[in-house]
């Protein structure tokens, strides 16, 4: 590939600073590249042609985040910035599903989906710890690419949300299960989701951890909207935490 022609000299960077500033905003770019084109796995396991990329999730689950945010009196710029960064360390490790510990393939996990058992089995506080030490390793690996206030600001963010350590990130953390069941009865909608039962792991994961008022609503809305009670079966109508 030739390079391309080199810049007039009034118009190079001429603070050094600025340029190395500009190197590491480049490698931080380069670095979290590949999520722009990562299918979510989920979606793949579900047999979904051309599901979304995990950037595109970040993106409407930051919109989702402000949006929800400013209505309830959150800091709602924190709490976008958490969901555009809450999965950078895919860009490395990546998209890993909740089954991935207890169904070795594609049909073992959708079979999961469907039937999920109890879940302290796929959601259990070893296999949490295990998975964000593999994602904490991979957002070192990725922030060391760019600038170090940017990276350690990143970092500190991932943190909050991964601990739920704030309002914010708490927030954050229920409406990115809320995104991603919104996102499978779309599916369903535009007949690309085949299996309807499938999204029944989805349903028990928001009933179970959607326990902000917004969030609640959220879930509700969700449901009336895609008729999910009624294309479930009957008895699980009424799903509620546990």
């Amino acid at each position: 590939m030739q390079s391309p022609a080199p810049l007039d000299a009034g118009s190079q960077v001429s603070n050094s600073d600025d340029a190395a500033l500009a190197r590491g905003w480049l490698g931080l770019l380069r670095a979290i590249e590949p999520l722009k084109h990562l299918p979510r796995t989920g979606w793949l396991d579900r047999d979904i042609a051309s599901p979304e990329s995990v950037a595109a999730h970040s993106w409407r689950l930051a919109v989702l985040a402000w949006v929800v945010a400013s209505e309830v009196g959150l800091n709602a710029n924190r709490a976008m910035a958490i969901a555009l960064l809450h999965d950078l360390p895919e860009a490395v490790t990546g998209d890993q599903t909740p089954f991935d510990p207890v169904g070795t393939s594609a049909q073992d996990r959708r079979r999961l989906a469907t039937e999920p058992p109890d879940r302290q089995t796929w959601r259990s506080p070893a296999a949490r710890a295990k998975k964000e030490a593999a994602e904490r390793a991979a957002l070192n690996q990725i922030v060391a690419t760019g600038p170090t206030g940017v990276g350690a600001r990143i970092a500190n963010l991932w943190e909050e949300y991964a601990a739920e350590l704030t309002p914010e990130a708490r927030l954050v953390h229920q409406l990115d299960k809320l995104e991603a069941y919104l996102q499978g009865w779309e599916y369903a909608s535009d007949g690309r989701l085949g299996q309807q039962e499938t999204l029944r792991s989805f349903q028990v994961d928001c009933a179970q951890l959607a326990t902000e008022p917004a969030a609640r609503a959220l879930l509700q809305a969700i449901e009336e909207w895609a008729g999910a009670a009624e294309k479930l079966d009957p008895n699980q109508k009424t799903l509620k935490p546990e």
